[in-house]
């Protein structure tokens, strides 16, 4: 059996880290989403949000143009 292992960098002093579970959700889908290890569906998933609200979500952090992009060099 396969084992994957990933690493996270959260760069944020203790004091200053307030995450609660749902916002470590966010941040772990979001990564791996970044990372293409798995869909916008499942991602909107593990972050309990709508695919549209996730959209949003990457879409603010920057996140969504930078994938878009990606994608498209690698089909042209």
């Amino acid at each position: 059996m396969s084992v994957n292992h990933y690493t996270f960098f959260i760069f944020c002093q203790p004091a200053e880290c307030r995450f609660n579970q749902i916002d470590w959700l966010r941040e772990i889908a979001i990564v791996l989403f970044q990372q293409e290890r798995i869909s916008l569906s499942r991602a909107s998933k593990i972050a309990a949000m709508e695919v549209m609200n996730f959209q949003k979500l990457l879409a603010d952090c920057g996140m969504l143009k930078q994938h878009r992009t990606k994608k498209s060099a690698e089909i042209a």
